[in-house]
Order: structure tokens, then sequence, then C-alpha cells
């Protein structure tokens, strides 16, 4: 489990760096854009779609990354009356669900990916292949399947604390 909790660890750090260095592009990206259109009428051609995939992109890995921390949105009401064991043994379970949520949804989005790749259409203005700029679904999801898996194992393995 230490391998996996710290393979866990590594990938949210390369999350928060993705994260951090998109919201940072943007912002720099979108107020250069709103001034170079106002002052000088004119922009990059290609920043609209780049900021449209980069929000996508963006929303879907900080999702991945509230998952590791158990900050993704769940519903607390079995927790109101329960000792902290059987608490963490129901989230060890609910985790569990939740990834087998995840795992379909990254194989209808696997399947989805692989059928635009077939495809092979472009997105002109960026200039790359649409499935690339798709392709944080699947990754994305499997992500969160995997943490959540590893979320369910931490909770099935935990010791209770004794008080």
């Amino acid at each position: 489990m230490k391998t996996l909790n710290r393979l866990t660890a590594g990938i949210c750090k390369v999350e928060s760096f993705l994260v951090f260095a998109l919201l940072l592009i943007m912002v720099c990206l979108s107020f250069w854009q709103v001034t170079a259109r106002n002052l000088f009428s004119k922009g990059f051609h290609w920043a609209d779609d780049f900021l449209r995939h980069s929000v996508l992109w963006t929303g879907l890995l900080a999702a991945s990354l509230a998952t590791t921390e158990g900050k993704h949105i769940k519903i607390d009401i079995l927790n109101l009356r329960m000792s902290e064991a059987v608490k963490i043994k129901i989230e060890a379970v609910i985790s569990f669900i939740a990834a087998g949520m995840c795992a379909l949804i990254f194989k209808t989005a696997w399947v989805f990916v692989a059928t635009e790749k077939q495809y092979a259409e472009m997105n002109y203005s960026l200039h790359v292949a649409t499935w690339v700029l798709e392709s944080i679904f699947p990754i994305a999801f499997g992500l969160a399947a995997f943490k959540f898996v590893i979320r369910g194992l931490n909770g099935l393995l935990a010791k209770p604390h004794r008080t």
C-alpha cells in the first residue's frame, strides 16, 4: 500500500502542476485576448479554442485531485450517528462503488476517443487532432477510478483508533 500511496501522491503532484500551469496560462491568455481585441481589434485566432479545451482539462484534473483528498461531492447523511470505524468502512465501500462508476465512464470515454481517432478530425486552429484534446476524458476518469480504489483499500485496511 505504501507504494500505491506514493504513486498516488506523485500523480497528484503532476495534476497540481498541470492545474496551476493551465490556470495561469488561461488567465494570462484571456487577459491578452480581451486587451488585444479592445485595443488592436485583433487577437490570437487559436486562443478561444485553446481556452475552451483548457477549461475542460483543468476542471477534470481538479476533479481527480478532489477525489484524492476526499473533497469530491458526497452526501454525509449516513455519517451522523456512526462510530469512526464504521464510517471508515462505509466510505471504503462507497469508494469502491465510485471506482466502478468511474471505470464505466472511463471505458465509454476510451471508446469515444478511439472512435474520434479513427475519424482523424483535426482542430485546425490549434493544429492538433481532436482526439488528443478529448483524451482528458479517459485520463481523468481512469485516474479517479484508480484513486477511489486506493481510498477504498486504505479504508478497508485502516486500523480503528482507540480512544
